[in-house]
């Protein structure tokens, strides 16, 4: 992957980060820069893992925690909306076939 590339995921976590910002939906104080580069850097650490390891866990780990920063920066009340929002994750067999599986 290219610099470009990586230019452009973060200016779109940022900008998605600065939306909810402005939107209240996370503290007015939040780092959006910081958890823009956390996000990144936590994926990809996370890719390494899985490609390496064959298994799935990194990434699910990964999902996991990134979930509970997040949550630490949600503005007041945002915790029971997001209850509400159908959960979104992979199970283990949708990891089959991957790049390291061939």
């Amino acid at each position: 992957m290219t610099r470009k590339f990586f230019v452009a995921w973060r200016a779109m976590i940022l900008g998605l980060l600065e939306e909810a910002k402005g939107g209240g939906s996370l503290k007015e104080d939040a780092d959006v820069s910081a958890l823009s580069h956390l996000i990144i850097s936590s994926i990809e650490g996370a890719l390494i893992l899985y490609r390496v390891l064959a298994e799935p866990e990194p990434l699910e780990k990964t999902r996991d925690a990134l979930k509970l920063v997040i949550s630490l920066h949600r503005a007041e009340g945002e915790e029971q909306q997001q209850e509400n929002v159908p959960e979104r994750t992979r199970t283990k067999s949708q990891f089959r076939g991957a790049p390291h599986d061939t």
